[in-house]
């Protein structure tokens, strides 16, 4: 993982931003705009007639096959879109990144397995998230070649071309798609900070998404667009500060923090909406579309174990071959049983990213003691599965589940000012449930979101004393 940290010493540190707050968002942009009415769910306010669009969303699969609850797998996932498919062919699936990694399958295929379900699956678009890249970009673009499916960026560039990342394997900058008689361009758009968050090489490069669809969305419409589809990997606050910058998107879908709300919010004329992340909700947006542009809508809201368990439900029969196939060999391979545990181990997102974790203590113990470090440091980003590991016995695939990336550790000598600097970093966007949250060993802190940057860690003790700002540590990290 990739951090950029600036000192409390020299300057303010800050969380990345997009601009100015807008008008219609809370101060933190954590919680949304304004929803929209509950009367505008499908059941209750039907479309019909000519013009009416249907765009079903998302991915965000981090090289996953299964998610953390019974029945949240690809393959019951595709499932309900081939159902949605059935009863309206002309629907539009559209993917918001972050799919090639990475989990445990997608570190040992690299990304082979996601290719093969979204192939076989029902998937039409998709656009980069910032774990896209984590087996680099040659890794990417080879996955991109074999796509069947049209992948769209509005922001990701590559630096020696000037043009689209990806652009001779077959990425777009757009693509219109004739629906119903209505032109819809496709664009997406990629979180701001995924050169820092993973692995884009040098010629890669990541431009300003309000910049960006700025600039794009008035050649989509030059095209012939009569509607605007955003495929987003930005975090929802970062997405609300966009809609508010940019004129002309109609819908926008998708979020890199993995936020899930029952329903649509709009801002301005945009309406956005984000479902969370790994199989647990399939999003679908119904747009009626009239000369001036869209004048209605509706929406639904599906949920994957849910729906799994109604009689007569199919999960995808391609996609579900390809599952028992890879599952089968991932478990041959990694079955072997390494250790057990006497109390459940905390690997759910919210904590690992915002508060201490068991999972969180035990990994960073056995680093600081393996390294003969003062204190370590782990990001908790870094802890994937968002789940509960129950006492019992430990396998191979188990560890590698909940710490798939492929990171070293090491041992660095930092002064206490970095430390500091560190730990405010890490609490910096705890409100988006960051990734940069840091659990840590041989040492305590404490803070306070709500407080200035550079003086939201209130106490910070290292072997039982106070942090020293001028004293060195030495420091177990990945």
């Amino acid at each position: 993982m990739k951090k950029v940290l600036a000192s409390c010493s020299v300057a303010v540190l800050t969380a990345l931003t997009l601009g100015t707050p807008m008008a219609s968002a809370t101060t933190n942009g954590t919680d949304p705009g304004d929803l929209v009415s509950t009367s505008y769910t499908a059941a209750t306010h039907p479309l019909s007639g000519t013009g009416v669009v249907n765009i079903i969303f998302d991915t965000h699969d981090h090289g996953n096959y299964v998610g953390s609850k019974e029945g949240d797998n690809i393959a019951n996932y595709f499932g309900i879109i081939d159902q949605i498919k059935k009863q309206n062919p002309s629907s539009v699936y559209v993917g918001n990144g972050d799919d090639m990694g990475t989990s445990t399958l997608s570190s040992i295929t690299q990304g082979q397995n996601m290719i093969d379900a979204y192939n076989a699956g029902p998937l039409d678009t998709d656009t980069f998230g910032n774990h896209d890249f984590d087996m680099g970009p040659q890794r990417l673009r080879q996955l991109i070649s074999e796509s069947k499916f049209q992948w769209v960026s509005s922001n990701v560039i590559d630096k020696t071309t000037g043009k689209t990342f990806g652009e001779a394997e077959g990425v777009k900058p757009f693509i219109i798609k004739d629906i119903n008689g209505v032109k819809v361009g496709i664009t997406g758009v990629t979180n701001y900070d995924a050169p820092q968050l993973t692995s884009m090489g040098t010629s890669v490069t990541v431009e300003d998404p309000a910049t960006a669809l700025n600039a794009i969305i008035p050649k989509m419409k030059a095209a012939g667009a009569q509607v605007i589809i955003v495929a987003s990997h930005l975090a929802s606050p970062d997405a609300r500060k966009v809609v508010a910058k940019v004129n002309g998107i109609d819908l926008l879908v998708g979020d890199h923090a993995a936020f899930a709300y029952d329903r649509p919010e709009q801002i301005n004329h945009t309406l956005l909406w984000f479902i969370g992340d790994q199989f647990r909700y399939v999003g679908d947006v119904e747009l009626k579309v009239g000369p001036s542009g869209v004048v209605d809508f509706n929406y639904k809201r599906y949920t994957t174990a849910d729906e799994a368990a109604k009689p007569g439900f199919q999960p995808d029969p391609a996609v579900q071959a390809l599952m028992d196939k890879y599952n089968a060999e991932l478990t041959q391979k990694l079955g072997a049983v390494v250790g057990k545990t006497t109390v459940p181990l905390d690997a759910i997102e919210a904590d690992v990213r915002g508060k201490e974790s068991n999972l969180g203590d035990y990994i960073t113990d056995t680093m600081r003691t393996s390294m003969h470090a003062d204190v370590a440091l782990l990001n908790g980003g870094s802890i994937r599965t968002d789940s509960i590991f129950q006492p019992g016995t430990l396998t191979k695939q188990d560890v590698l589940n909940f710490l798939p990336f492929t990171n070293y550790e090491v041992k660095i000598a930092v002064s206490g000012q970095i430390l500091y600097d560190a730990l405010e970093n890490g609490v910096s966007q705890v409100s988006q449930q960051a990734g940069r949250f840091l659990q840590v060993s041989g040492m305590t802190y404490s803070f306070n979101p709500s407080l200035p940057a550079c003086h939201r860690i209130i106490n910070v003790t290292v072997g039982g004393k106070p942090l020293d700002l001028k004293a060195n540590y030495t420091v177990a990290t990945n």
